[in-house]
């Protein structure tokens, strides 16, 4: 089976697509920052680890077109754990901007490297922070895991979607505002509610200019929320972990 063959050689393509996919879309190495090179070599590392311990293929035939139908069957395989696996980092992303623009840092923007566009610095931070505390928590090595478990559940070349699975990916978007909420709550509620006596301070005090006095407090408390809540921010991404496999889990039998 090892690619000396032409059936081999066809196993490990097939493989190498659907590895490739995963690192393109998920949420270590999905970064335009990163090189195509380091992509494609992780790749192609991954896929002689996974190689000796994948299930008997289901090979196309010896038509080009259905060759080319299964190498975009594992394409979508890969950038579909990818994706699934990179939805919490999404509300993370999502619950940092929220953050940003109470505090008042939704001007100050920097270039994201992934698609080009802008994104605040606390976006940055706490992406950067959750891929962070991800790692440190082994879990890379659960998105290799889900890597070999794919093998066994949907084996290569055998990638034929079921009609639940949209329904699988729309709960895992829906999981994915709840990460954001978790994260985020505590803090926009602490700004809400410093929202609530500068502007009382306002009716009462109307001498006092709460714009140029409200924004340096608002940055000061937003600061030291986010100093107070990063322990359990870590605490998040360890939950998030067990759940990130259960839904990975959950994709897979829909395929």
């Amino acid at each position: 089976m090892w690619p000396f063959d032409v059936e081999g050689a066809e196993v490990f393509g097939l493989l190498l697509v659907r590895c490739l996919g995963f690192y393109l879309a998920g949420p270590l190495f999905a970064e335009r920052s990163i090189p195509a090179q380091v992509r494609v070599l992780l790749a192609a590392a991954t896929t002689v680890a996974l190689l000796p311990v994948a299930p008997p293929a289901v090979l196309p035939g010896t038509d080009l077109p259905q060759f080319v139908f299964a190498v975009a069957g594992e394409t979508f395989m890969g950038l579909l754990l990818g994706f699934g696996a990179a939805l919490p980092f999404i509300g993370i992303r999502i619950a940092a901007e929220l953050i940003g623009i109470q505090i008042g840092f939704g001007i100050v923007n920097v270039i994201d490297p992934r698609d080009g566009g802008r994104i605040s610095v606390l976006d940055r931070f706490y992406e950067l922070a959750a891929v962070t505390v991800f790692m440190a928590l082994n879990g890379h090595h659960l998105l290799l895991k889900a890597l070999g478990t794919s093998l066994r559940v949907v084996p290569i070349g055998g990638v034929s979607p079921s009609p639940g699975l949209a329904g699988h990916v729309m709960g895992m978007a829906g999981s994915m505002f709840v990460t954001a909420l978790a994260v985020g709550a505590p803090l926009i509620a602490v700004l809400f509610l410093t929202d609530a006596a500068m502007g009382f301070v306002a009716r009462t005090v109307p001498q006092m200019n709460i714009f140029i006095v409200g924004f340096p407090i608002k940055i000061g408390i937003g600061l030291f929320g986010i100093a107070v809540t990063l322990p359990f921010f870590v605490r998040t991404i360890d939950r998030l972990i067990p759940s990130i496999e259960r839904d990975l889990l959950l994709l897979l039998s829909g395929m």
